[in-house]
């Protein structure tokens, strides 16, 4: 399992355009065209602006799923965890939480079962109840020889 920054380092291939609020904020000389442009300072302030971003990950995830998921509903197990729960309807998203965890896969319509290793190393099992998809497999991912 990967913690849900990670994940989102990941799969995030639609970050915002740092360079453009750079070039607005006064970040960086006014005549730069692209980033490779940067003086040493330039650059450094940069990749703190790209690090001030990847840290909003964990009150963010929701929408970085919707913006980069290949899929328009993908099955997310634990929806009804109390903090999955308040990220989806609070306007709090920022406030104290516990870690959360991801794991992607393909999921069979039907019943699962799983088991999660607690911080304290205690086994907890799970289940979960997957319907039939609706959207049909990209093809590429059903004629890819490395799937």
């Amino acid at each position: 399992m990967l913690k849900v920054e990670e994940f989102c380092e990941d799969i995030d291939h639609k970050l915002p355009d740092i360079f453009k609020s750079m070039l607005r904020k006064g970040g960086c000389r006014s005549f730069l065209t692209d980033k490779a442009q940067f003086n040493e300072e330039e650059a450094q302030l940069h990749d703190q602006e790209v690090k001030n971003y990847m840290k909003t990950y964990p009150s963010i995830y929701l929408d970085v799923f919707d913006k980069n998921f290949k899929f328009k509903e993908p099955f997310l197990i634990n929806l009804d965890s109390e903090q999955v729960k308040n990220d989806l309807f609070s306007h709090n998203r920022y406030a104290k939480r516990e870690q959360l965890y991801c794991h992607a896969m393909f999921l069979r319509p039907g019943k699962h079962q799983y088991l999660v290793r607690s911080p304290a190393g205690d086994l907890v099992q799970h289940s979960c109840l997957c319907d039939v998809r609706d959207e049909d497999f990209p093809e590429s991912l059903l004629f890819n020889e490395d799937f």
